[in-house]
């Protein structure tokens, strides 16, 4: 009788010790980041997390690199999506009118975030119909434009006086070209190595006044004769070197043709700006803003894009997913923690991160930058087909084989047409 007893209560521990294990496994709250950017933003994600679980021990977070689109929507379908999703400020409405994210307003109103805070076309981009899907953990500001010092001495410009319009641009560009037996030895600009020669177009037509979608009335305005100018400038550039022969010596990258000091001027962004102060010491370069049109262009037409945040639909544990959210995007400690690890900057603009920024050279003109960004791409579906598109219409012009006006007309019926198919298919 004995042993039977004996034997009943060890089982008794035993079951109360699986409970418990089981109990505390149920405990912990794993949140998952699925997460598309690169290594700087898991790296930045990662030190995040770390600083968080000092103060929210029971949190654990697992982090998804490289998970891309494909499998977010199958995650979505079937039933067991991340907690959170990072993906670029181009798709976040995409992914709202598909169903496949959840509106944030509630947590947002229910946490008190100050949306304010945030650059606000980053916000306009993480908007549809005043419906907010997400918030934007960092801010890719674009651009400033880098002069080479030491090039503009030596064609007699005064490197401390950088073009502010224009003309100004045009004429430095003018007396820094330098072609010696049919070799490009220095060139001015190329207005379309902007990451993206969409991006060129879009920045450049900003700075003649110009824009592509007009929020208030809902309609795309790619043939504004503004962005007709700002396409045929950038020919004009093309017809330089196509002219001279020396389309083929234009090909390098612009982050090998600033290193090489090849190139005078250039629309970089604070990566880039950074990699060549790092590691190119002997580069003598400043920054300064876009010059823009002197009559009726914006004056430093700076826009921004950027990666955020959202929390798809059947999300397991959407309110932790908030707070880890809000603690990226909004808290002082960790904004300015993932910022320094990711080397990016905060959309939030009361992150201590930008004060820092204040006591780098380079950091501080994108600050400065980040400040008086308005511009945005177009908010709309299908940004990322716009941006396509757009691509296409400037890589076509720079062959100079069709007309600016032609090619923006052609850009505008593709942006359309896919427009209304993809709000078809969408139900809208």
């Amino acid at each position: 009788m004995k042993r039977i007893r004996s034997l009943s209560v060890k089982w008794l521990l035993l079951v109360g010790v699986l409970c418990v294990l089981s109990y505390s496994a149920d405990a912990e709250t794993v949140i998952t980041i699925a997460m598309r950017g690169g290594a700087a933003y898991v790296r930045g994600v990662e030190a995040a997390v770390a600083e968080y679980n000092k103060t929210n021990p029971e949190i654990r977070v697992e982090i998804l690199p490289n998970f891309g689109r494909d499998a977010f929507i199958a995650a979505v379908a079937g039933g067991a999506p991340p907690d959170i999703y990072a993906d670029g400020a181009q798709y976040i409405i995409s992914h709202a009118l598909a169903g496949l994210v959840q509106p944030l307003d509630p947590y947002i109103a229910a946490s008190g975030m100050d949306l304010a805070a945030f650059i606000p076309p980053n916000m306009d981009l993480s908007r549809w119909d005043g419906v907010t899907y997400a918030i934007p953990l960092s801010s890719d500001i674009n651009f400033a434009l880098l002069r080479n010092k030491v090039l503009m001495a030596e064609a007699g410009l005064d490197p401390e006086k950088p073009p502010l319009t224009i003309a100004e641009l045009d004429e430095m560009s003018r007396r820094t070209l330098r072609v010696h037996d049919d070799v490009l030895e220095v060139a001015p600009f190329y207005p379309w190595k902007a990451g993206d020669s969409a991006n060129g177009l879009l920045t450049m037509a900003l700075a003649f006044g110009g824009s592509f979608y007009n929020e208030a009335t809902g309609q795309f305005t790619t043939t504004d004769p503004r962005n007709i100018a700002a396409l045929e400038w950038i020919q004009d550039y093309a017809r330089m070197y196509r002219d001279r022969g020396l389309w083929s010596q234009t090909s390098p990258s612009l982050s090998s043709l600033l290193s090489q000091q090849k190139v005078v001027f250039g629309l970089v962004w604070p990566s880039l700006a950074q990699g060549l102060r790092d590691n190119f010491p002997d580069l003598s370069f400043a920054l300064g803003p876009i010059p823009h049109k002197e009559d009726g262009g914006h004056p430093n037409p700076v826009w921004v894009a950027g990666t955020h945040l959202m929390i798809p639909v059947g999300a397991k544990y959407p309110e932790e997913a908030f707070k880890l959210i809000e603690y990226f995007t909004a808290d002082p400690v960790g904004s300015t923690v993932f910022a320094r690890a990711a080397d990016t900057f905060p959309s939030n603009m009361r992150s201590p991160f930008h004060a820092e920024s204040q006591d780098d050279e380079v950091l501080r003109v994108f600050y400065q930058q980040a400040v008086a960004a308005r511009f945005s791409r177009p908010p709309i579906p299908n940004q990322g087909e716009w941006t396509a598109i757009i691509r296409d219409a400037v890589n076509q012009a720079l062959t100079l084989e069709q007309p600016a006006s032609y090619l923006l007309e052609q850009a505008h019926q593709l942006i359309v047409a896919n427009y209304s198919e993809l709000m078809r298919e969408l139900g809208r």
